[in-house]
């Protein structure tokens, strides 16, 4: 029974990149279901397994969804008395301790192009703990000795559909290919999967003549909001290897919801306080 929760959990944790399993670690008196009982608290709040259905049930799911926003897992005793004796309505008289861990997919970068600027950037992403998959068609720049962090290494053409079943909501794809006519058909082919990120490298005037371009070809001008272009944040970038860290930088910012705020002092404070 439990090989296939696991079994499940992997398959629904591919798909919705975030999950939270709640498990019955102990209880107290009587109870709806015993130690090692596990629920699965799906993004929407709908559920897979059960702990014992019912005022824990629904509680343990709104406590599942915050830790989820949160990021954070947490250990909580429910008390299933009665509001006269202190508990939220049920009657059984029991207190479980549930664990909410919340599990996601790891979070991937996927290079579609293999060129001076990802080289830079895979050590920096692997130095960030994030996976990293290589999509180049070009034999010399998709090899295993140009990016020896790599997870994954795809020879193929960034229009193959095939590339579609790599993206979780836990990807972030960054296209800087070798080409515009290669950048356009990556992102026609991906900007339509849940990616967490879509990234795309281009000058102001190549991006919108590219974004033209995909509408007129049926891609909804809804789909292609979702993408960042020309990639990076703005600190002057010109190297490939600022402009790897820009592109990371951009992407830290959506994953950690920063703002675009400076952080020094110095930037924030009035002029005659940098002075002194």
């Amino acid at each position: 029974m439990f090989h296939k929760f696991y079994q499940d959990l992997a398959g629904f944790l591919k798909e919705h990149g975030t999950l939270a399993v709640a498990t019955v670690i102990e209880t107290e008196d009587s109870t709806p279901r015993e130690t090692a009982a596990k629920m699965i608290v799906f993004p929407d709040g709908s559920i897979y397994g059960t702990i014992g259905g019912g005022g824990l049930e629904q509680k343990v799911i709104e406590d599942a969804l915050e830790a989820m926003e949160s990021g954070e897992s947490f250990t909580k005793r429910y008390n299933l008395k009665s509001t006269d004796e202190g508990g939220f309505g049920p009657i059984c008289g029991g207190t479980p301790s549930v664990y909410v861990e919340v599990i996601r997919s790891p979070e991937t970068i996927l290079l579609c192009g293999g060129g001076h600027i990802a080289k830079a950037l895979a050590p920096m992403a692997t130095a960030l703990d994030m996976n990293l998959i290589v999509v180049d068609e070009r034999t010399e720049y998709a090899s295993k000795e140009r990016f020896p962090g790599a997870m994954k290494i795809v020879r193929t053409a960034p229009s193959d559909p095939e590339l579609k079943h790599l993206v979780t909501p836990s990807t972030y794809i960054v296209i800087l290919t070798h080409s515009h006519e290669h950048d356009k058909d990556a992102l026609k082919n991906l900007v339509s999967t849940d990616a967490a990120y879509i990234g795309m490298i281009g000058s102001k005037k190549k991006v919108t003549t590219i974004m033209r371009e995909l509408e007129g070809e049926g891609v909804s001008a809804e789909a292609l909001d979702r993408v960042f272009s020309p990639i990076g944040l703005d600190i002057g970038a010109e190297t490939p290897a600022e402009l790897a860290v820009s592109i990371l930088s951009e992407i830290i910012h959506v994953k950690r919801k920063g703002s675009s705020s400076p952080i020094s002092m110095r930037m924030t404070l009035p002029e005659e306080v940098n002075r002194k």
